[in-house]
């Protein structure tokens, strides 16, 4: 009788039930460190580069350079985006960086942003 129980106990682990994509390294996505890796990899050495073309007169040391900035940019960026996102809901940063992108005009937001008061009455103008 117990073994009846036992198997008809059924665990439902489904991949269909998370609705956020999992956290891989300081609570940020692989679509989010990609990100992060891209814009360090593209900062890290062109800062490098020019660093290393203004003090030694040559590219050659920009490299390892860029390199060294590449992991401290990438650490930082990985440590503010990770800070915006504590205790926030999903999707929060990036609904923050499109208004962000708005105020700056660079983007047009499908959101409502209006400063003042809202009135509930009917007016014909």
């Amino acid at each position: 009788m117990e073994e009846d129980f036992i198997t008809d106990i059924t665990v439902d682990l489904k991949s269909d039930r998370l609705n956020d994509d999992v956290a891989l390294f300081m609570s940020c996505t692989l679509q989010e460190l990609l990100v992060v890796i891209g814009l360090s990899l593209l900062m890290g050495m062109l800062l490098g580069l020019v660093m290393m073309k203004i003090v030694v007169g040559s590219f050659v040391w920009g490299l390892p350079v860029g390199i060294f900035l590449f992991f401290i940019i990438f650490f930082v960026l990985v440590v503010r985006l990770s800070k915006l996102k504590r205790d926030k809901p999903a999707g929060y940063y990036k609904q923050y960086l499109l208004i962000r992108l708005s105020k700056l005009g660079l983007f047009k937001l499908p959101y409502v942003m209006r400063t003042g008061r809202w009135s509930t009455q009917r007016r014909v103008n």
